[in-house]
């Protein structure tokens, strides 16, 4: 376990300070100490006196890492690193490192070292341009030729795990036309980290997947096919999403969430038992999300879940809200099926949805029998 400070921002979200929080204590950083900043002229700048206090509180609670929240200038970065000494991490790289410990699959690994080498590409940059005019802080201090020559080493290194990711990808699209000119329709689970897309997924398959506490317990897809009537189904548990997720995640694991864009049916798990205008910002960032993968216009059912923890009347209101949300911002919405899949309340409702569009497809016909059944 490291001691760290967390550097936030006031102009940030609290659910965002919250899971930051989280992914540190998954790493084993133990946030100790905070430091407040605020956005001056649009930009998140440090002053000397700011970086004087940070440094004084790393002292004084033996600091051994510092979490950045806001997005810093790379020259700022550069700063702290200096005058504290310690390693300085920021959302994204907490993120990934994340990602990267749950990660299993030799395709996962490397997606996430590929889009931490694009993270480090500005900070390299800058490094460059430091050394260059002889101002680069000590930690990289390995002159101007050494610095020019690793920041060619990893856009090389970016270009060829390009290079192998594409091939994985085109491996996967063989195995989806495989499963297409089979007739096996793909239902693929998506949402918010930590909304229950795994859990609900063992309900509907019967599986036993690893499910965490944590977020980002899934990194690799999981597929599993089931019945219904006597027609094979593939559910795939997909990747989590994450609120203002930066553009190196959303690229490294386009390959990934390549299963929504290709399923005949995307479930939207959304966590029903968190504050509406939390629900109502996950909603729009998911829509972005999906926007960006050109998933927007799929065929969904909206899944509000864990309504076991809320009252009926609550149930109702949320799913509503909820409801009415995905439809201003999703054109293609079959239904809003709220449920708990931890208890499997509302399964059946879910399974009868998920039918009821399928059945329209000629290669289909008949009853729901076998995925009833896993009603809780």
């Amino acid at each position: 376990m490291s001691n760290a400070l967390l550097l936030l921002s006031k102009e940030t979200p609290y659910y965002i300070i919250e899971e930051l929080r989280v992914l540190a204590e998954i790493i084993g950083y133990i946030p100790q100490t905070e430091v407040w900043v605020r956005k001056k002229n649009g930009k998140y700048k440090l002053s000397d006196y700011k970086i004087k206090e940070i440094s004084e509180k790393a002292k004084e609670k033996n600091i051994e890492v510092l979490i950045v929240e806001p997005n810093l200038q790379p020259h700022s970065l550069f700063e702290l690193q200096k005058n504290i000494k310690k390693p300085v991490i920021d959302r994204t790289l907490l993120i990934l490192e994340v990602l990267e410990k749950n990660a299993g699959s030799k395709e996962a690994k490397l997606q996430i070292q590929t889009a931490k080498l694009r993270h480090s590409l500005p900070i390299l940059r800058e490094a460059v341009n430091l050394s260059k005019r002889g101002e680069l802080p000590g930690f990289m201090a390995g002159g101007t030729y050494a610095v020019d020559r690793y920041y060619k080493h990893v856009r090389k290194k970016i270009a060829e795990n390009r290079r192998k990711l594409e091939l994985m990808r085109k491996r996967r699209e063989k195995l989806r036309d495989k499963r297409r000119r089979l007739g096996f329709p793909s239902i693929a689970i998506t949402g918010f980290a930590n909304a229950g897309k795994t859990t609900l997924f063992n309900k509907l398959t019967k599986e036993n997947k690893p499910v965490g506490e944590h977020p980002f317990t899934t990194v690799t897809p999981k597929a599993s096919g089931t019945l219904i009537n006597t027609s094979k189904v593939l559910f795939i548990d997909t990747v989590g999403f994450i609120m203002n997720v930066p553009p190196e995640i959303v690229e490294a694991f386009y390959g990934t969430l390549e299963e929504i864009t290709t399923s005949d049916i995307v479930l939207l798990v959304i966590d029903a038992s968190e504050d509406e205008e939390v629900i109502k910002k996950r909603i729009r960032e998911s829509a972005r999300i999906m926007a960006k993968i050109n998933a927007l216009h799929k065929p969904i059912i909206v899944v509000p879940n864990k309504i076991d923890s809320l009252y009926f009347a609550d149930v109702i209101e949320k799913t509503d809200l909820i409801d009415k949300q995905c439809r201003e911002l999703y054109p293609n919405v079959i239904a809003t099926i709220p449920i708990s899949a931890s208890t499997g309340k509302g399964i059946d409702g879910l399974v009868r949805s998920i039918w009821d569009y399928l059945s329209q497809k000629p290669m289909f016909s008949g009853s729901v029998i076998d995925l009833a059944e896993t009603k809780g």
